[in-house]
């Protein structure tokens, strides 16, 4: 299996860096990919001097995107002590796949009847990506632009966005066994299944599929992360 690299806050701005940025969300974005992929670890205060600097904006840009990360749950805001980055927890993990079980069956299957070759031809580009890929952060990237390149033609945005979300959030329990194991999965069967059903334009087998898939991650997290969140928990206790 592949060994992975792990990037910096200042490589992940790198990244993100657009000419016409928009600065918050410049901010957020490259905020989120360093807490998702454990730049920045649970419980570490966010000090916002290095951090604008780092991410070349103002403070009010920043708090800007500070606020929105709140709102995903990946940041705390602790009255005046400042921003803290949220602690992870078995809890957590589990109600964000749960969600993901729920939520990603249904938009698969809103999307089926309007899936088209460019959609499944684009699903397919990201699972080539994500079968050559060496930096474990675009493995979390190119898995959530697989999964939604699947569910966008349903056209639900209030679902797409949810799905989002809840992606940033299950992607720390992902990325925290990366770390652990230092090992990315070389295999993408699960994903190949999924693409095929839509191939195939089986609805059924598409929806229990993307479900035994996002259920299967869980339970396989749970025994890897288990001796990392009981570690954590005692530290918090």
């Amino acid at each position: 299996s592949a060994h992975m690299i792990s990037p910096s806050l200042i490589d992940i701005y790198r990244r993100h860096e657009a000419p016409n940025h928009d600065g918050p969300q410049i901010a957020a974005d490259c905020l989120r990919e360093a807490i998702v992929t454990g730049v920045l670890s649970g419980g570490a205060a966010i000090r916002q001097d290095d951090v604008a600097r780092t991410l070349q904006t103002s403070k009010a840009p920043l708090r800007e995107a500070l606020r929105q990360l709140v709102s995903e749950g990946l940041v705390t805001f602790i009255m005046n002590r400042g921003f803290f980055v949220s602690e992870m927890s078995q809890a957590e993990m589990e109600e964000s796949f749960l969600i993901r079980a729920e939520l990603e069956p249904l938009a698969i299957e809103l999307a089926m009847p309007m899936m088209t070759k460019t959609s499944i031809d684009l699903a397919e580009q990201y699972l080539h990506r994500m079968e050559t890929v060496r930096d474990s952060s675009w493995l979390c990237r190119l898995n959530l632009q697989f999964h939604c390149a699947l569910y966008k033609p349903s056209g639900a945005l209030h679902l797409l966005n949810m799905i989002e979300h809840v992606h940033y959030v299950s992607h720390r329990y992902v990325h925290a066994r990366y770390s652990r194991y230092l090992e990315l999965p070389l295999s993408q069967d699960e994903h190949r299944g999924i693409l095929a059903a839509c191939v195939a334009r089986n609805t059924p087998r598409a929806k229990f599929l993307v479900q035994e898939h996002i259920l299967g991650a869980l339970e396989s997290l749970k025994t890897d992360l288990e001796p990392l969140l009981r570690e954590r928990g005692q530290q918090d206790g």
